[in-house]
């Protein structure tokens, strides 16, 4: 069992209905959340049918799972642990009897005005953009998108929560289903997530997060909400950084101090000073550094390389293969990888063989991947039969499968050919990682993969170097981080907490890259001369 702090006591023994928790960077939320749950089961004797934990990722879902210990593996498994999208899904399709598929923006336009499938004569992106403003016109594009989205029971991740919020039945039911509810990463909410929450009204509610680690607000999240709970409610903050070196806790505190919207107080270390711990290199001797260290931690535990953009981790990997080192592992290429997007698009015409978007994604997907279909129109109405002579050979066998568990076999196998480029060792992953989480047919599959977050394919295995951006890393530490520091932003928060949580990931080293004249530098209280080697601090 864990051992835990008065702190982290207070919290799962609370007695209060609605409950803040600021929890700062290696504060051990999840140990936390996890210990209040197994709490509440062993010393109150609840079910775990009693609980509904929301999380940022299936990842994070997994380490409450583990961390839930000293009870029956069968009790600990009713505890439902998902996403918001994930059990936003979940429930609409028991409530509808109808299985929703998601689609997100960039789809919609792609078969909407790509393909001629909008119906009027505006443009789905300007309606989907918000720019036809006229309330008559609205009202008719609003109608035909419905209808669209009726007919071929498409769903978007906006529409999810309001579809929810809408089934009078279904939020009767959450009501009166669960008896606790604890939110993580509480800071990335929205306003229509948090209005789920409130609107469910469950008896204890427990929103567990840190302001200073929100770096979602271009996707609609809004840090402010977590502030506003904290003033309304009774909140207790765990402070103690369990993970970093204290050089590290130091240096990431002192550069989240100029961010006004934060908690009050200091991230205080509880692990000792490391020799060595942080070193600042020259953003022109970026590959060459990236190189080094890579040697040096390559036999002490994982390393991960965090950048800002896919652009920059396209340009390392690239720079890393050139000087031989063929172990990086890019986890930005979830919805980019050609096999993968075929795969989903088989199972998509394994459920509906008619459905024009499928068709269309499988034959443009085809084409990224070399080869290509060898028509120019053809019908939306005709069955798949139709196409058999335009897909590779593997395609046409992979439709006969009828059993979905063989069918998923089968690319395992046939993505472990020479025949496929690199692509596919990602895209068996993706298989494996969804076979871990279930045993579901096709319906399930494109559920899971709607709502699939990065980190639930990030690789298990300490070879190799994990490449990936800002964003993808929330959630995670690795013992040795390298930071490429993005273009300083002083005047945007957000930009600054995206810095505060990719350093905050590292336990024992971190290493920097940046030009000298970057500020962010200056606030962590660091420095680097210009042409000198890298400082140790």
């Amino acid at each position: 069992m864990f051992k835990f702090t008065d702190d982290q006591l207070a919290i799962i023994h609370a007695e209060e209905k609605r409950v803040v928790v600021q929890a700062g960077p290696g504060s051990g939320k999840s140990t936390t959340i996890a210990g209040a749950v197994a709490y509440q089961m062993a010393e109150h004797k609840h079910s775990g049918y009693d609980f509904l934990i929301i999380t940022f990722s299936r990842f994070a879902a997994r380490q409450i799972r583990e961390k839930i210990q000293g009870l029956d593996p069968v009790e600990r498994n009713k505890i439902d642990v998902d996403t918001f999208h994930g059990f936003a899904l979940k429930i609409i399709n028991k409530f509808t009897a109808t299985s929703w598929t998601i689609m997100d923006e960039k789809d919609l336009i792609h078969v909407m005005d790509g393909n001629g499938y909008w119906p009027l004569n505006t443009k789905f992106k300007d309606f989907i953009n918000g720019k036809i403003t006229a309330p008559s016109a609205r009202r008719e594009n609003i109608k035909a998108f419905e209808k669209i989205c009726n007919q071929f029971k498409w769903i978007t991740y906006n529409q999810l929560l309001t579809t929810l919020v809408k089934n009078k039945d279904a939020m009767a039911w959450l009501q009166s289903r669960y008896k606790f509810l604890y939110v993580d990463e509480a800071q990335d909410m929205n306003p229509a997530q948090l209005n789920i929450a409130k609107l469910m009204d469950i008896e204890y509610t427990t929103y567990v997060g840190d302001v200073s680690q929100s770096i979602y607000e271009w996707n609609g999240a809004a840090p402010r909400i977590l502030m506003d709970l904290s003033e309304k409610y009774k909140t207790y903050t765990l402070s103690e950084n369990h993970r970093s070196n204290s050089d590290i806790v130091e240096a990431s505190s002192k550069l989240i101090m100029h961010n006004k919207l934060r908690i009050s107080g200091k991230n205080t270390p509880t692990r000792g000073f490391d020799t060595r711990c942080i070193n600042v290199h020259h953003r022109d001797e970026m590959h060459s550094s990236i190189a080094n260290s890579i040697q040096e931690y390559s036999d002490d535990g994982e390393l991960a390389i965090l950048c800002r953009t896919n652009r920059e981790i396209a340009e390392i990997i690239l720079e890393l293969g050139n000087l031989g080192i063929d172990k990086s592992l890019p986890a930005s290429v979830l919805r980019s990888n050609p096999l993968f997007m075929m795969i989903v698009a088989l199972v998509r015409l394994r459920t509906d063989p008619c459905k024009p978007y499928w068709m269309l994604f499988l034959r443009d997907n085809a084409a990224k991947d070399g080869f290509s279909f060898s028509y120019d129109k053809y019908s939306f109405s005709e069955p798949t039969s139709k196409f058999a002579n335009m897909a590779p050979e593997w395609v046409d066998r992979a439709l006969e499968i009828k059993d979905f568990g063989e069918f998923l076999e089968y690319f395992l196998k046939t993505l472990g050919s020479e025949d496929f480029s690199d692509d596919a060792i990602l895209a068996s992953r993706l298989i494996k990682a969804f076979r871990e989480a279930s045993d579901g047919a096709e319906e399930e599959f494109l559920a899971w993969f709607a709502t699939m977050d990065v980190q639930d394919i990030v690789p298990e295995e300490t070879s190799g170097v994990r490449i990936m951006t800002m964003h993808q890393a929330k959630g995670l530490e690795f013992d040795h981080v390298i930071v490429v520091l993005p273009k300083y932003d002083g005047k945007n928060e957000e930009s600054r907490r995206i810095v505060f949580v990719s350093v905050t990931r590292a336990i024992k080293t971190l290493d920097i890259i940046a030009y000298p004249d970057n500020n962010y530098l200056e606030e962590m209280g660091l420095s680097i001369e210009d042409g000198t080697p890298p400082l140790p601090f």
